[in-house]
C-alpha cells in the first residue's frame, strides 16, 4: 500500500490534534526568590483560599485553573491601588502576581507565589525577561506579607 504526501500529512495533524494538551499553567517557574511554603491543606482549597484573600486586596484575577492548580492576577498600580496596564514611565508601581500549588504527597502542598513587576519597559525584552521580584521594601510587598500570614492562619501545620 503506498501513501502519498498529502495523506501523511493529514494522518500527522489528525494524531498531532488528538495528543495536544492545553494549559493555562506557564512552561516557566517562578522567579527566583520568590515565596515557596508547604502548607497542610489540599491543593484545591491552598488555590481558592489565595484566590480569595487576592481578590479582598482589591487585585483581580486574569488567569486561573483550578486544573493546573494556577493563577495569576492582572498588572496591578500599587500608586493608585487599582488593576492597570504597566506605567511606562513607571513601571517599578504595577506589579502582579502568579501562584503555582502543587500537591505533595502526605506533607501537603506547596504554594509558590511570585511578585514581579517589570524592571524596564525596554520593547526589545519580552514581558517576562523585564520581570524581577519585588523587593522586600516595595509596597507590593505588604500586599504579599498579609497573603502568607492569611495562608498561614489557615494552613499552618
Amino acid at each position: 500500500m503506498r501513501f502519498g504526501i498529502p495523506a501523511l500529512l493529514l494522518a500527522w495533524a489528525l494524531g498531532a490534534n488528538a495528543c495536544s494538551t492545553t494549559t493555562k499553567r506557564p512552561s516557566f517557574a517562578p522567579l527566583s526568590g520568590s515565596f515557596v511554603d508547604t502548607l497542610t491543606g489540599t491543593a484545591t482549597a491552598v488555590l481558592q483560599e489565595i484566590e480569595q484573600a487576592l481578590l479582598g486586596e482589591g487585585l483581580e484575577i486574569k488567569v486561573k485553573s483550578e486544573a493546573d492548580r494556577y493563577l495569576e492576577t492582572r498588572w496591578y498600580r500599587t500608586d493608585e491601588e487599582r488593576s492597570a496596564d504597566p506605567s511606562a514611565a513607571h513601571p517599578e508601581r504595577t506589579v502582579r502576581f502568579r501562584v503555582w500549588v502543587d500537591e505533595i504527597g502526605p506533607a501537603g502542598t506547596r504554594a509558590m507565589i511570585e511578585l514581579a513587576h517589570r524592571r524596564s519597559s525596554d520593547p526589545s525584552l519580552d514581558s517576562r525577561q523585564a520581570e524581577v521580584v519585588v523587593p522586600t521594601d516595595h509596597v507590593g510587598h505588604e500586599i504579599l506579607t498579609r497573603i502568607i500570614e492569611h495562608l498561614w492562619e489557615h494552613f499552618s501545620g
